[in-house]
């Protein structure tokens, strides 16, 4: 009169289940994440101070800028051009952008509807 034992048949049964938890668990904490800043707007680098950015990092969010408020990139960029402030010197410093200056302005001129 031996017993069977009943643990291998349930061996399947749990992996399965383990597996379900983690796929839900995964597809949680890989759903769409919102966007970490308004892209109809002008930022800073995160961590800079000032209202200002540097002239490389506003041209990078020209297209994101435009596409968000449906305006055509060239316009964005000359509007961009208007805000953008010379060099310290003749060869020291970086060209700046306003970039409050330059919101309003986009708000003005593109509102958001």
């Amino acid at each position: 009169m031996k017993r069977e034992a009943k643990w291998p048949a349930l061996v399947p049964l749990i992996a399965v289940l383990a597996f379900i938890v983690f796929a839900v668990v995964l597809a949680d904490r890989q759903g769409p994440q919102p966007p970490a800043v308004d892209l109809r707007y002008f930022h800073p680098r995160p961590g800079a101070s000032g209202q200002f950015a540097d002239l490389g990092y506003a041209s990078i969010q020209v297209k994101s800028v435009a596409a968000s408020r449906h305006v055509p990139v060239q316009e964005v960029r000359r509007l961009m051009g208007e805000y953008t402030i010379g060099r310290d010197g003749p060869m020291i410093g970086r060209q700046r952008v306003d970039i409050p200056k330059l919101n309003e302005a986009l708000d003005e001129r593109w509102p958001m509807k």
